[in-house]
């Protein structure tokens, strides 16, 4: 029988913390051609339910977006690490297929959210392809903005702070790294 120390039970459980942070509930792309986690560019909704049992919920309000994009489905209380996000599958209007994935947070402890996430791409994906930080341009508006171009994705990570509004939003989306995305 195998005796385990507290330290060894303690480091046993911060490490299949941080695996199950990166990987099943987390921000790593998926295996054979994944987007994130079950997900791939061009599922349909019926494929997404299929990919997320459980999880997937259809949005009491069909979300739009520009170009024609629309979200019915997504997955309300997404955990990664310590903090809860909202995902949207974000679908093509003319072939009704996944386009994007949209991870966010609106409201406290953004510019937090932010950070832990940047770390945890950091850690899965090393360092970014750009990174914008700073004033926006627009007064009392902070924002921040760092891309990976990863083979066929782009992972972009945002964080937007309007002082005048008191609204904050973090967001990861994952789009086709198609060549007008490239940097």
């Amino acid at each position: 029988m195998v005796n385990f120390s507290k330290f060894n039970k303690r480091f046993l459980l911060f490490v299949s913390i941080a695996i199950f942070c990166f990987t099943g509930n987390g921000l790593a792309l998926g295996g054979e051609g994944g987007v994130w986690r079950g997900a791939k560019f061009g599922m349909t909704e019926a494929e997404l339910i299929k990919a997320f049992p459980g999880e997937i919920q259809t949005l009491s309000q069909v979300e739009t977006f520009d170009h024609g994009k629309y979200a019915k489905l997504g997955i309300p209380n997404l955990k990664i690490g310590i903090y809860t996000y909202e995902v949207r599958f974000i679908m093509d209007g003319g072939s009704n297929k996944l386009t994007m994935i949209n991870i966010y947070s609106n409201g406290s402890e953004c510019s937090a959210r932010y950070d832990d996430l940047r770390n945890k791409l950091e850690a899965k994906y090393g360092s970014p392809s750009r990174v914008e930080e700073g004033p926006s341009g627009i007064r009392n508006v902070i924002s921040k903005r760092t891309i990976w171009m990863i083979p066929n994705v782009s992972i972009q990570l945002g964080y937007f702070h309007d002082f005048g509004l008191n609204f904050q939003r973090t967001n990861v989306s994952y789009e086709p790294n198609l060549k007008e995305n490239n940097l």
